[in-house]
């Protein structure tokens, strides 16, 4: 059984642009983390297959806490959608958390405007794990990735209006 957060946000950005952004590494230092949930410090690229764009490209993320995971994009649709893979979970939260699925849907809101539709998909390591990973992703996690979208839109903010 999968445990799965949504969290909307709409940027006062055109969709190209935010999608610019959520497809470079370097801007995955927004995601500053919340309570438990690490932010993180950089992203390093591992592998990029040759002639394509984002789909199959490995990162490792070195976490704020100094843990580390990995994340594979498994679906790139420039300018609409993206798909990470985010595995290797470091411990405690691998002990709850096999792995997560990531997704980014993003849809034309208005002239410069982009709605943003984030999703994860978490799998439980065992029905054990289930409660405690279920109240990480609805409250901490959900918060986490909602003052990431709001840090998105402050750093695209200042280059739209």
């Amino acid at each position: 059984m999968n445990i799965s957060i949504r969290v909307d946000h709409t940027i006062n950005a055109p969709r190209e642009a935010v999608f610019a952004f959520i497809t470079n590494p370097e801007n995955m230092t927004t995601f500053t983390g919340y309570g438990p949930v690490p932010g993180i410090k950089k992203a390093l690229v591992i592998s990029r297959p040759p002639n394509r764009e984002h789909a199959g490209t490995v990162l490792l993320i070195e976490n704020l806490d100094g843990t580390r995971h990995k994340e594979k994009v498994v679906l790139s649709e420039t300018p609409r959608k993206l798909v990470h893979h985010i595995y290797d979970l470091p411990k405690p939260f691998s002990s709850l958390v096999r792995e997560m699925e990531e997704e980014w849907e993003l849809e034309v809101s208005g002239e410069e405007r982009t709605a943003i539709i984030r999703q994860f998909h978490l799998s439980p390591t065992t029905p054990f794990a289930f409660p405690v990973a279920f109240f990480i992703a609805s409250l901490i996690m959900k918060k986490a990735a909602k003052a990431d979208l709001e840090n998105i839109a402050k750093k695209l903010k200042a280059e739209y209006t």
